[in-house]
């Protein structure tokens, strides 16, 4: 969960985005592959798909990224 309070997008206070909350979801398992360690990892960003303002900066806002979804593989060798 990422939750970030209103922030003012100018220097003299005057216009604000609101506050959000954001939800993360993942997962990993661990096993072996040729003899190596290997970690498999699932991730769902933003999970309800939720439209918001990620960051201010002198005035201009980013909009925060839709669902998105993310494996990966990592393997020691």
């Amino acid at each position: 969960m990422i939750a970030t309070s209103s922030q003012y997008m100018d220097q003299a206070n005057t216009q604000q985005i609101p506050s959000w909350l954001c939800f993360d979801l993942g997962t990993q398992y661990k096993t072996q592959a040729f003899g190596n360690p290997l970690a498999l990892r699932f991730a769902v960003e933003n999970v309800f798909d939720k439209n918001y303002w990620a960051a201010v900066n002198d005035g201009w806002v980013s909009t925060g990224l839709p669902r998105t979804f993310k494996f990966s593989a990592v393997m020691d060798f």
